[in-house]
């Protein structure tokens, strides 16, 4: 699957960086704290919950899962601000709390 995908698609730490921005963005709104920590912790479950691992470091995703993050949030110029797709923040919500 990724040699198909790799033609179309780079995974540079820019795009990681935004990608991972805009999930801890979510999370902080959900949890209502700007505590690093938990922040952190809550997007290491929330990438284990996905890939189907316990708990997962940005540090550690492969390339399709990087692809999968980066067609979930779905980022699009709205107005000159980079946001994403319209029920990402639900999603993320959902997510939280089926973690906590």
């Amino acid at each position: 699957m990724s040699d198909c995908l790799e033609k179309d698609f780079d995974v540079t730490p820019g795009l990681v960086g935004a990608l991972i921005g805009h999930i801890e963005k979510a999370i902080k709104e959900t949890l209502l704290t700007n505590d690093k920590n938990e922040v952190a912790e809550m997007r290491r479950k929330i990438f284990g919950f996905l890939f189907g691992k316990q708990q997962l470091s940005s540090k550690e995703l492969v390339f399709e899962e990087v692809y999968a993050l980066k067609e979930w949030v779905d980022v699009q110029d709205v107005g000159g601000q980079w946001l994403p797709q319209q029920y990402f923040n639900d999603e993320i919500r959902f997510l939280v709390w089926r973690l906590l």
